[in-house]
């Protein structure tokens, strides 16, 4: 095995010329209006539905309803905003907290299902995720009377606060231990958009991480791999023991574009995720002429007068090596993202 520290490095030239591009970028404010953030009232069912749908979201690939072109994350907040509305016992964790395995399961399978016919369940590793649930319902009642608004009382706006900052209470629940916190900055990211909170100590925040990101970093050139045998595994979409090292460095370069950019940090979310599940997925823009999603998710998030190239194109490494645009994220098992 290769040493750690030789795998994988930030080109800072790449981080300069990409920051710059993102410096020019308007978001859509409307973006944050959307139902799963406003059509829910009630303050502790919208707190729960946040918390619960953060929990579970992890390596959805397979999570689609088609009919409605709805797929991934969009399918989960479609999902968690009909659980409100229907009054679904997995909104109430003192609920949940008597419910088997089972039964948790079965509750899910209603929700994502297209046509409602429970066999047609999308959701995959239910196992999983019925177990990570059961967990967030009952610590929230074995430790914050039941209650996801308690959690955000004690966290008083603070990221890092000792043991009473975010990062430090969401420790507490299995399907938020990812030591890189990519779910709780996901979820903090939720919980500000939703107006509950307005932190006191942004510059404590981890840029949120997941595989989609990873890739656009990797094609863009930001992260540049150093061994041969995990440039192979990457591009061949082989698992690998390395992604700690590779998500860890992608961290890095994302602080460092939010920093230059003079973006915020969480909102680079609204960026490189969305170009990672539309533009830059299996057959990325640059190649195809088209997005992988219709409408485009980046279309969504951003004020764009057009959108027929992609917008990073101007700074990406894979325009003038296509080699690049062979990467791939880091194929590994894993419920933190």
């Amino acid at each position: 095995m290769e040493p750690q520290s030789h795998l994988v490095s930030i080109d800072h030239q790449r981080i300069k010329t990409i920051s710059k591009i993102v410096a020019g970028f308007s978001f859509n404010d409307a973006f944050l209006k959307r139902p799963f953030l406003t059509q829910v009232t009630d303050p502790l069912q919208k707190a729960h539905m946040l918390f619960f749908a953060v929990g579970i979201c992890h390596q959805t690939y397979a999570l689609a309803d088609a009919s409605q072109n709805l797929y991934g994350w969009d399918y989960l907040e479609d999902g968690f905003l009909r659980m409100a509305q229907s009054g679904s016992f997995l909104l109430e964790p003192s609920e949940v907290a008597t419910k088997n395995n089972l039964q948790v399961q079965q509750e899910l399978r209603k929700f994502f299902s297209p046509g409602g016919n429970p066999v047609n369940c999308t959701l995959d590793r239910l196992d999983e995720r019925a177990k990570l649930y059961a967990d967030m319902a009952k610590n929230l009642c074995n430790k914050f009377k039941g209650n996801f608004l308690e959690v955000i009382r004690v966290a008083n706006n603070h990221v890092v606060n000792n043991t009473e900052g975010f990062y430090a209470l969401l420790s507490y629940f299995d399907a938020y231990s990812d030591p890189l916190f990519k779910k709780s900055s996901f979820l903090i990211k939720l919980l500000g958009d939703a107006g509950y909170i307005k932190l006191v100590d942004p510059e404590n925040l981890v840029p949120v991480m997941d595989y989609h990101m990873q890739r656009v970093l990797l094609r863009t050139g930001c992260i540049k791999i150093l061994s041969q045998q995990l440039e192979h595994a990457l591009k061949n979409r082989i698992q690998t023991q390395d992604e700690p090292q590779i998500r860890t460095k992608c961290i890095e370069a994302m602080k460092l574009i939010a920093q230059a950019s003079g973006k915020d940090i969480l909102r680079m979310n609204d960026v490189f995720y969305m170009i990672g599940r539309s533009c830059c997925l299996d057959n990325p823009l640059c190649i195809s002429g088209k997005c992988d999603k219709n409408p485009c998710s980046l279309t969504r998030s951003l004020t764009l007068e057009k959108h027929d190239s992609c917008v990073l194109k101007p700074a990406c490494a894979a325009t003038t090596n296509p080699a690049y645009a062979e990467y791939w994220h880091p194929t590994t098992q894993t419920h933190f993202y």
